[in-house]
């Protein structure tokens, strides 16, 4: 399928900010459910929350440093702290807006 919606049955709703926030305190307090996991990532376009490996973290600090945010705190020391997310304004389920914001937050 070229795009994931085609063949979608049903909808989601997308939860209120004041929900969405509760939520997202929960969920990121959660083990990771993946030993490969090394922080997560939160989409504010669709609110799905998930993990991220460190591939996937080092691909985020290449485009950080591209936009000129490259975090003060490294990823060798990202992977020892569960102190720390990533809020992205795209993810795998959604397409990359015109403009990337990508945003590593601490919990």
């Amino acid at each position: 399928m070229d795009n994931w919606k085609d063949g979608l049955v049903g909808s989601i709703k997308l939860a209120s900010p004041t929900e969405f926030e509760e939520i997202k305190k929960n969920e990121l307090k959660k083990p990771f459910s993946s030993p490969d996991s090394i922080c997560r990532c939160v989409c504010t376009k669709c609110q799905d929350i998930f993990e991220a490996n460190e591939e996937l973290v080092l691909g985020l600090y290449r485009t950080m440093d591209l936009l000129g945010n490259l975090p003060e705190i490294s990823v060798q020391n990202l992977k020892g702290s569960h102190d720390f997310y990533f809020e992205l304004n795209y993810c795998h389920l959604e397409e990359k807006e015109e403009e990337v914001i990508i945003q590593l937050k601490k919990i």
